[in-house]
């Protein structure tokens, strides 16, 4: 059974997805809410992300393969708030810090989006945490007008908000060994609430591997 969703501006049915997500934590987080169910057997959500709501919690998972496609950025600082640990694109970084930030590895692409993306997700591999790939794309929609995503690119890493106390960050996550509802928390976390004084959070950031 595949499992996709469309992130678009309204929901399917009038349902309104509310996210409270435990991103990053594994063993807790709910799952999403399903608005229709196709034909076909596959469970379609979609996902009210301009007026959704997102906290996420601080936990992260241990990620036993490793990242195969995905490069951080950059290094993170240990305290975690500080605003250099933020990231906003490629273009942001090498504007701020007169450098650019590290190599992506080869197949590997930046592209940054407004919501709604106009994305058809699904899962690599059904039911295990082992990211997600783009299966569509809505005609007119942001990715389509982009011209920089196809159908099979694979998501390797995505910007989300992590929260701890009264501090937070907007982190690059290797999306490579994250299950299908954290991919989609991590993207619905990027709202306007978590702007800085620098930059505005209204786009999400995204890393996809194309193959040869």
């Amino acid at each position: 059974m595949r499992t996709i969703a469309t992130i678009v501006a309204t929901a399917i049915l009038g349902a309104e997805l509310s996210w409270h997500a435990y991103a990053f934590t594994p063993t807790t987080r709910p799952r999403m809410g399903m608005a229709s169910r196709a034909s076909s057997g596959r469970r379609v959500a979609s996902v009210r992300v301009a007026t959704a709501t997102q906290t996420v919690m601080m936990a992260g998972p241990s990620f036993s393969k490793g990242p195969k496609y995905f490069q951080e950025p950059f290094e993170r600082s240990p305290n975690f708030g500080d605003p250099a640990n933020n990231y906003w694109g490629r273009d942001a970084f090498e504007a701020k810090y007169s450098y650019p930030p590290n190599d992506m590895n080869d197949g590997v692409y930046e592209v940054i989006l407004r919501k709604p993306l106009g994305i058809v997700f699904e899962e690599n591999v059904p039911g295990a945490a082992e990211g997600v790939r783009v299966v569509e794309l809505v005609e007119g929609g942001n990715a389509d007008l982009s011209g920089a995503i196809a159908p099979g690119d694979v998501l390797v890493g995505v910007t989300g908000i992590r929260v701890g106390d009264v501090k937070f960050e907007r982190q690059m996550i290797c999306a490579e060994d994250l299950d299908f509802d954290t991919v989609m928390s991590a993207i619905g976390s990027n709202i306007e609430k978590w702007s800085t004084n620098e930059y505005t959070c209204n786009n999400v950031v995204m890393h996809l591997y194309r193959a040869p």
